[in-house]
């Protein structure tokens, strides 16, 4: 007689073998697992947790399979199945999809609807001839959730499937048959039975069902405006079903939007992390590289950022690129850092094609070979990103790679900030203020500059305050002027620092205040500025203590 032992059974033998374990992948397994049924999940997480540095330590999940393989050789269809799952998909087990395929036909040979659903997805891509007929017995056997599967290699009677696969109230078919409807709704009334029919799956158990939800609401999906609060309800009860999507997508939410509740998130990603998610390992990485306040929060970061790369996390390249060339919880590699960016630039990522054409440009880490760096901006332009317009553009101005052709660089510069590009509106209204590239306009020059200013720019502010200082396609305006470079000077910009000194130091413009003079001249030397540095030089050889105390804080000032 065959073995019928039930899901929950199997999830109570397997993790009274694990719960002892000092290996987090035991857990994690486990987590991956049981997806979908009421167990513990949050014990498993935590001492997926606890054991986080463990990764050497002994696997207790051999002695679980070979538990299992005693049951299947008596008779249990449900320990092949689980057999089958774990060898297809790398639960606990080498990835090994003939293994997994011969346990699930182990399981059918005793009649097991789910095996033969096992089986047939398995090879539904490769032979979809023979899988046909092994869905149908599958469903004819009360696997009614295989129709959801069958309909992709039955396209004539596609959602005749999905209905059938929701019938039994099977969690994953209700979710399967929910996001057709939600794909195919066009109309108000649609879209809320698909919306309807999603939270039953959800409250059958699917956690798919919960991720789809709670995404929604955050983002305001399918005309529903943004709801936090009923995101958060849908993102916990996925969690407590075993989402470690659910679980990542709260993080994020709960780290990047809800300062109180920083910890709770950060807690959250950390959790996700762990099981395996490379998305949670990216934003926690993230966080902790660019927000960590001590260098080992820093170094997580980075630890985390690499476990993402070993995914493939597509996002993660140009993170460690930038980590690795400042240095950030690491010291600083450049080769490394070119190398990062490199694996980046080989799955096609604009930031990435950016970085290392950069690097091509100074030979930062790497050979210089400014064409290959011309033809990545290119590339990254015409995947629109703003930063490799700016940087083409450049390229036609500075003759990097290409013959110099401002008139050309100009044409990049003015289709970046048509877009609102912070960088490129600045050198484009520098451009027409110059008569570089363009003929010299001031009035254009203005409207590009005050694009930029609006966006941040402390360079596009300096210029706007020499506009009105000088009275150059504006009404000389000396007190809007001095507002304009006061600000970009608090930003930081040397430039605005050094041209505030100028104006004290003159005493045309404004009453003449050698104090001002050097104090704003000492720091625009602190930030680098060569002419302030070989003003201070002149004027001031004998440093008063605030001066010398000002330039010890800097490395730009010798």
């Amino acid at each position: 007689m065959t073995d019928t032992t039930s899901d929950h059974v199997i999830d109570q033998l397997v993790w009274s073998i694990i719960k002892d374990s000092e290996n987090p992948n035991d857990f994690v397994s486990f987590v991956r697992h049981a997806r979908d049924r009421e167990v513990d999940y949050d014990a498993a997480c935590t001492l997926a947790l606890k054991h986080r540095a463990n990764v050497d330590a002994k696997s207790l999940f051999p002695d679980v399979v070979a538990k299992l393989q005693e049951r299947a050789s008596a008779g249990c269809s449900s320990a092949m199945l689980h057999l089958g799952i774990w060898h297809r998909l790398g639960y606990g087990v080498p990835v090994d999809s003939d293994k997994g395929l011969a346990w699930y036909k182990a399981g059918m040979e005793l009649m097991d609807g789910r095996c033969f659903m096992g089986y047939a997805i398995g090879i539904m891509h490769s032979d979809p001839q023979t899988a046909r007929p092994l869905f149908r017995r599958a469903t004819e056997l009360g696997c009614s959730v295989a129709h959801g599967y069958w309909a992709d290699i039955d396209k004539e009677h596609y959602m005749e499937h999905m209905a059938l696969a929701a019938k039994d109230n099977d969690p994953l078919g209700v979710y399967l048959y929910a996001y057709e409807l939600l794909r195919r709704a066009t109309k108000e009334h649609e879209t809320e039975h698909a919306l309807d029919v999603m939270k039953r799956a959800s409250k059958l158990g699917s956690t798919n069902a919960s991720f789809q939800l709670a995404m929604m609401f955050i983002h305001g999906e399918y005309g529903k405006r943004v709801d936090k609060a009923a995101a958060e309800y849908w993102f916990k009860k996925g969690i407590r079903s075993g989402s470690v999507n659910c679980m990542t997508g709260l993080g994020i939410y709960l780290t990047f939007d809800v300062p109180a509740r920083l910890e709770e998130g950060l807690n959250l990603l950390l959790r996700g992390a762990v099981l395996g998610d490379s998305q949670a390992q990216y934003f926690l990485g993230k966080h902790q590289m660019l927000k960590g306040q001590t260098k080992e929060e820093q170094t997580e970061g980075l630890y985390w950022l690499e476990k993402a790369a070993e995914q493939k996390h597509k996002f993660v390249y140009y993170l460690l690129a930038e980590n690795y060339k400042h240095g950030i919880g690491v010291g600083a590699d450049l080769e490394l850092a070119a190398r990062w960016a490199k694996r980046g630039v080989e799955i096609g990522d604009a930031d990435c094609q950016c970085f290392y054409g950069l690097a091509l440009i100074y030979g930062e880490g790497v050979e210089k070979d400014p064409e290959t760096a011309h033809n990545l901006f290119h590339a990254a332009h015409i995947q629109n990103n703003d930063w490799g317009t700016y940087l083409l553009g450049m390229s036609h101005e500075r003759g990097d790679g290409v013959p110099v052709d401002k008139t050309k660089a100009v044409e990049y510069y003015r289709e970046g900030a048509k877009r609102g590009d912070i960088n490129c509106a600045f050198v484009l209204g520098l451009a027409y203020l110059l008569g570089d590239g363009v003929e010299g306009d001031y009035p254009t020059a203005l409207k590009w500059f005050k694009l930029s200013a609006d966006k941040g720019s402390s360079r596009a502010k300096t210029y706007i305050g020499l506009m009105f200082l000088n009275g150059s396609g504006v009404q000389a305006d000396t007190e809007t002027g001095q507002k304009w470079l006061l600000e970009a000077a608090e930003e930081g910009s040397a430039l605005a620092m050094r041209e505030l000194g100028e104006l004290h130091f003159n005493g045309e413009k404004v009453p003449l205040n050698l104090d001002l003079a050097n104090r704003w001249m000492g720091k625009a030397a602190v930030n680098g500025d060569p002419v302030a540095i070989e003003w201070i030089k002149k004027h001031c050889p004998e440093k008063p203590a605030w001066l010398n105390n000002l330039l010890q804080t800097s490395t730009k000032f010798e």
